[in-house]
């Protein structure tokens, strides 16, 4: 092959990849990116030693009836995050939060029945902009045909999580102080 096959060949390679025709397909589905949204906020969240120690497992609960994003949390089944596993487990029961590091409600269940429910350190996620206005830790909602998230510092910091600046920087709205 000579050298202007070769870098033409060397091109054609770099488009594909800078296409994407060799990257993973796309999330289909609006639950599917919330999921990916979930993945990052724990990527992102900082728990304290005692609740989370080095190279165990993270437990992400979804508590409600089954739906698209309950589904697509189980695929977060499995990662890896630093030292840390996620395990996911799907619940209807509140009673079976225990142990959550984070807690992701569903749709139909009430808000205040969760707060009492859960343990000190989680992380607490629901749908709908009036979430962190509830106490949540965050809140994704759909706003312009994009996911959108808000923080909660006030409800992170009393638990004992450190959010990153990264993170926050990404929110469309950051209330209280870490």
């Amino acid at each position: 092959m000579s050298i202007p096959k070769r870098l033409r060949a060397c091109a054609i390679l770099g488009w594909a990849v800078f296409a994407g025709i060799f990257s993973t397909p796309a999330l289909s589905s609006e639950a599917e990116i919330e999921a990916a949204f979930i993945f990052n906020f724990v990527k992102y969240t900082n728990w304290p030693d005692a609740a989370l120690p080095k190279d165990s497992s993270l437990l992400l609960c979804f508590v409600g009836a089954d739906s698209p994003l309950g589904e697509a949390i189980t695929g977060l089944h499995g990662k890896r995050i630093d030292t840390f596993t996620i395990e996911v487990r799907k619940t209807t029961r509140l009673s079976n939060l225990g142990g959550c590091h984070v807690a992701v409600l569903g749709q139909d269940v009430e808000f205040n029945a969760f707060r009492k429910a859960m343990t000190p350190f989680a992380l607490t996620v629901g749908e709908g902009e009036n979430f962190v206005n509830q106490g949540g830790s965050i809140g994704l909602y759909r706003l312009d045909d994009r996911i959108r998230f808000d923080v909660n510092l006030d409800s992170t910091s009393a638990k004992g999580l450190k959010v990153s600046v990264n993170l926050l920087k990404l929110a469309r709205s950051v209330r209280g102080k870490q």
